[in-house]
């Protein structure tokens, strides 16, 4: 889904049915985190929205 952008609240609506506000945080933490780190998407802070990133070169 190229130039989706989902917001962090959008997230935190899905997992408030199933975890405390608590286990929302952390878990959402942990996803950004996790997804970063491994590139997969990016995360800005100040809009709290995620996108994908372009890779511009394919990995071997």
């Amino acid at each position: 889904m190229r130039g989706a952008r989902p917001r962090a609240g959008f997230f935190r609506d899905l997992l408030s049915h199933h975890y405390t506000s608590e286990q929302v945080e952390q878990q959402l933490e942990t996803a950004t985190d996790w997804g970063r780190y491994g590139e997969l998407y990016g995360y800005h802070a100040d809009a709290q929205e995620y996108r994908l990133d372009e890779d511009p070169a394919p990995r071997p």
